[in-house]
């Protein structure tokens, strides 16, 4: 599929893309194809150039009207996105792709497939071979319990968690720590769930600058008698990277390393 979009690209060099996510979007910018981008989602941010680019909705909430608008040769989009979407695209006679995303071995490949896509493949090179490289990394001994938590009520009442399939869960491996079981890549995770993990570390997505981290801290206090509580090893991540699944892993992967090591 990527080659035939790829031989598009080859007799249509000024094709116009319209990316319906911010992984996406990130990886068109690190693989220098920026210039081809006329339309962005309200959630790409990064990188700062993203920003300034036109806007035609949220991730499910898109402006139809406004997408036509642009021409767009080409919409780029996940897979998990709503079948709704994809029907109306066909309706309007819009060219799309989708990509899957759900692993480390996806985004090595959905790098590859975007890369075809512009004409990019040399600038992809690096990062697929890293990506890679993490994919077969030996997964180390003695794995620390860790659970990231991509959402949370204050009062605890809804966890939600990356599991040990998704890109997190893997990352997360091969740096030394083992997530939670999950039936798909992500899965809501109990109180009841979490105490008995007994979680070694906790890694909570904070986007909310409101909540600092003297008051995340204190919310935990309750759990004093789980090993990441009590040692003090919560970290309040306030960077969407670390939940986008683009090329910007590697650093993600960097990080996690750099915090695991210390623990037995």
């Amino acid at each position: 599929m990527a080659s035939f979009f790829s031989y598009i690209f080859t007799f249509f060099s000024a094709i116009r893309i319209v990316s319906l996510a911010p992984n996406i979007t990130e990886i068109l910018f690190a693989l220098h194809a920026q210039e081809h981008i006329v339309a962005v989602t309200d959630f790409c941010d990064y990188p700062a150039e993203a920003k300034a680019l036109p806007k035609v909705g949220g991730i499910l909430n898109f402006n139809y009207e406004k997408i036509y608008s642009f021409h767009p040769d080409l919409i780029l989009m996940k897979e998990t996105q709503n079948p709704t979407i994809k029907q109306n695209f066909r309706k309007m006679g819009i060219l799309f792709r989708e990509f899957r995303f759900e692993t480390l071995e996806d985004i090595e490949k959905g790098l590859k497939e975007l890369a075809q896509i512009v004409g990019k493949e040399k600038d992809a090179e690096i990062y697929e071979k890293k990506i890679r490289w993490i994919r077969k990394k030996r997964i180390p001994p003695n794995l620390a319990r860790v659970v990231f938590l991509m959402h949370r009520e204050s009062d605890f009442s809804s966890l939600w968690v990356a599991g040990q399939k998704s890109f997190i869960g893997e990352l997360l491996m091969r740096a030394g720590g083992i997530s939670p079981e999950c039936p798909q890549f992500y899965c809501s995770f109990s109180l009841e769930a979490l105490v008995k993990f007994r979680p070694e570390m906790i890694l909570e997505y904070q986007p909310d600058d409101k909540k600092g981290e003297k008051q995340v801290r204190k919310e935990w206090r309750k759990f004093h008698f789980l090993p990441a509580v009590k040692s003090g090893k919560i970290l309040i991540l306030r960077d969407a990277r670390y939940l986008r699944p683009s090329h910007r892993v590697i650093e993600s992967f960097k990080d996690f390393v750099q915090w695991l090591s210390p623990l037995p």
